[in-house]
């Protein structure tokens, strides 16, 4: 019952963002807001607004401005231009966005989404949400974002609910991952750039926090993984070559060297009884490993890199000596460092609002991150994922800051006392993420 009423609690205060008086001003306070499935229309209407080399041309802007990544955005994004209507149906529909997902709306995720339409539509949005964000437009940039950020979700948990989908759930979830850092990336230029009045970043961090409790269980991901496993692998043992050529996700061998494969172990009772006891090997084998990895998945960072390290030894020394074990187990160290990767960047971007916040009131960033634990009662100053430990801040002698996240390797790599340049940055092997008072850079 607690955990409704909290609920109810944070929708109702994220409808305060919803209707804030800058939202207002950009939206129109006459519009309703449209449904889900309107998002979704509007998340691919806009990749059909660009030709192939429009939407490559796009998609830089959103690492590099150069003249021609500008020129195309500002054509389709400035003076009420296709990409703004996008932009502003998304925005409309972010209430909805809260909600939970029908089987309608599950339904038309799954049949009009593949990984590249929902990465593509996602990059477009972000570019067109930060061009609009340099233009003052921060409240239709971010509302658009945010809806952006729950259509990715939105897609992984259709996915996972789609019972005849051959899609891999931990694939699934590095897309969504994958996206959502994309937006967070640009809500912190967003948040940075935005000179609006304190509720405004309130409800930034709230709304993030939200997006963060929203997220598919990792412990459901890695379980709806290790079932797909196992029934590709039964569906291997039971030597029905005809069901095994509808494969589309996950085939091990190449249809016509199975049926020749299973044709001769059918000939053969010992073969099959062989065959029979090296499926429930593999089926153990691969038991041992989720439930490993589904431990290490609970822990912080720094734990489970070893935890993880550890299972992947015996992995990759031969100690799972089945053909089946050897190659159906996913990287899930990989994985595990590209979902710590996309908390760092949700924090940073509440430590943008939160910085924000601070100069608000005193006209200046902090001296010290810890100035920013005085914010409004709620809004904790997140901690770095990798580490644990609060993110390395540097105020610079003009005014403004570096942020530093340690990154997978746990380490600060660079020296930002005296600055930062993005393009040296680039250039160097170093794993941190840093934000500066109006960029985010990794690599």
């Amino acid at each position: 019952m607690m955990k409704i009423i909290y609920s109810r609690f944070i929708i109702v205060i994220l409808c305060a963002l919803l209707i804030a008086p800058a939202a207002l001003s950009t939206a129109g306070a006459a519009e309703k807001p449209g449904t889900k499935i309107k998002v979704y229309e509007s998340a691919l209407n806009i990749s059909r607004l660009f030709d192939t080399e429009e939407i490559n041309c796009a998609v830089k802007y959103l690492s590099e401005t150069d003249e021609a990544a500008l020129k195309i955005i500002e054509e389709k994004t400035a003076g009420g231009g296709a990409a703004y209507e996008v932009i502003l149906t998304l925005g409309r529909g972010l209430q909805e966005m809260f909600k939970p997902l029908t089987p309608a709306e599950s339904d038309f995720l799954v049949k009009n989404f593949n990984y590249s339409a929902l990465r593509q539509s996602v990059k477009l949005i972000a570019a067109a949400a930060k061009f609009l964000s340099y233009k003052g437009k921060t409240s239709a940039a971010g509302r658009a974002l945010f809806a952006a950020c729950m259509m990715s979700i939105h897609f992984e948990s259709a996915a996972e609910a789609a019972r005849d989908s051959e899609l891999s759930p931990l694939v699934t979830k590095m897309v969504s991952i994958a996206c959502q850092k994309i937006c967070f990336e640009t809500l912190i230029v967003n948040v940075l750039e935005c000179e609006s009045a304190g509720n405004y970043f309130s409800n930034f961090y709230k709304t993030l926090e939200y997006i963060n409790k929203s997220q598919f269980s990792i412990q459901k991901t890695l379980g709806n993984e290790r079932s797909n496993i196992e029934k590709i692998i039964r569906l291997y043992a039971s030597l029905d070559a005809e069901k095994v050529k509808e494969l589309k996700e996950g085939a091990i061998y190449p249809p016509e060297v199975y049926s020749i494969l299973a044709a001769e172990i059918k000939k053969s009772p010992f073969a099959m009884k062989v065959a029979r006891l090296y499926t429930d090997e593999a089926i153990a084998q691969v038991s041992e490993i989720f439930s490993k990895y589904g431990e290490a998945a609970k822990l912080p960072f720094k734990d489970a890199f070893k935890a993880l390290e550890e299972a992947d030894k015996k992995l990759t020394s031969g100690g799972y000596n089945n053909f089946f074990t050897m190659v159906s187990i996913p990287n899930f160290n990989r994985a595990n460092t590209m979902i710590a990767r996309n908390h760092a960047f949700l924090a940073m971007a509440q430590t943008a609002a939160l910085l924000k916040l601070y100069k608000n009131a005193n006209k200046k960033f902090p001296d010290a991150l810890s100035a920013c634990a005085a914010a409004p009662a709620g809004l904790k100053l997140p901690k770095d994922p990798f580490t644990q430990e609060d993110f390395k801040y540097v105020k610079l002698p003009h005014g403004g800051f570096i942020l530093i996240s340690a990154g997978a390797n746990m380490l600060i790599d660079g020296k930002y006392e005296g600055g930062f340049d993005p393009k040296d940055f680039r250039l160097g092997s170093s794993d941190d993420i840093v934000m500066t008072e109006n960029s985010i850079t990794s690599k």
